[in-house]
């Protein structure tokens, strides 16, 4: 299957299925309130992860052995490893290597120690519109990266939020206020600026977003026609 056919599988995931679809996925509990939040954790919901909208849910987190990107414990190596990787799913998503950042797409990202001690990177995609043409230029914008660098697909995954509380608090789940910060930063949280000193763009983003709007009939049909080719058989 190639990258279009793939994108669009992922594109029609999105719209199929809510994390609180599927019971053994961890977000499922913090969607459905199981989970209570600490004082530093509201803190961040109240006054951060519910003043905007924040539609998508983006998770990726690095191979532990992958040529290139292997993943480390050191705090700075390893951001910078996401940082990279997010830039370059901007310039895919924005058509343009060079001035990806005239028209950046908005996020509130969670950088997060893992359970081994290395680290993962949620981004929380800001915006107020959420069109079809929006979802699969970000779903082909995934999985081109995926595919440029060989990952397994499940490094980099996309789904729709549908309980904002819930979510922003699994992406902070392990931020209190006791973190061992004597080797490194501790969990943050980044935006466009902190991670990049990029603003956001809001009217040269709106043009971009009428732009795929404008070509998604085209989009959608090529993106379906190599998804259709690898998933009907040749009887029907």
């Amino acid at each position: 299957m190639n990258t279009e056919a793939k994108a669009f599988q992922r594109f029609i995931n999105f719209q199929l299925l809510g994390s609180e679809d599927i019971p053994e996925d961890p977000k499922a509990a913090f969607q459905c309130g199981k989970y209570k939040s600490n004082k530093n954790q509201r803190a961040w919901i109240e006054e951060y992860f519910m003043k905007v909208k924040l539609p998508i849910l983006v998770t990726i987190k690095l191979p532990e052995w992958r040529d290139r990107h292997v993943t480390t414990k050191n705090y700075y190596a390893s951001l910078e490893q996401y940082r990279n990787l997010i830039r370059e799913i901007e310039q895919e998503f924005t058509n343009s290597k060079n001035h990806w950042n005239d028209k950046p797409l908005p996020f509130i990202g969670s950088f997060q120690k893992t359970k081994s001690g290395t680290w993962m990177f949620y981004i929380l995609v800001k915006t107020d519109v959420l069109p079809n043409s929006l979802i699969y230029k970000l779903c082909l914008s995934i999985q081109t990266i995926i595919d440029k660098f060989g990952f397994d697909e499940e490094v980099i995954d996309i789904r729709p939020v549908t309980k904002q509380e819930g979510i922003s608090l699994f992406v902070i789940k392990t931020q209190t206020y006791k973190e061992d910060l004597t080797h490194d930063e501790g969990n943050t949280i980044h935006t466009l600026e902190t991670l990049f000193k990029v603003k956001e763009n809001p009217k040269q983003l709106s043009k971009h977003l009428q732009y795929l709007e404008k070509t998604w009939s085209n989009t959608v049909k090529s993106g379906l026609g190599e998804f259709l080719k690898f998933n009907v058989s040749d009887d029907i």
